[in-house]
């Protein structure tokens, strides 16, 4: 598996290989103490869904600063 993206957006968050929910805090997606079933990916960049309004990326950048950042919309 090449690099997964975790997304986190206003109300959500998901992993990018499988699109499905995830927790904003993991390194990995498993889903320790969030419902929901993990692929097991790690991740290994930022981003959000979402164009930046309101220092949108700044804050998502602020809850993982140890991952890259990579904006969809640039």
């Amino acid at each position: 598996m090449g690099a997964v993206t975790l997304y986190i957006n206003t109300t959500s968050s998901r992993c990018g290989a499988c699109n499905r929910n995830a927790d904003p805090s993991e390194t990995e997606h498993i889903m320790v103490r969030m419902q929901g079933v993990g692929c097991g990916a790690k991740f290994e960049a930022l981003s959000t869904d979402y164009y930046d309004f309101e220092g949108l990326y700044a804050i998502v950048q602020g809850m993982r600063p140890d991952l890259p950042f990579a904006p969809v919309f640039s």
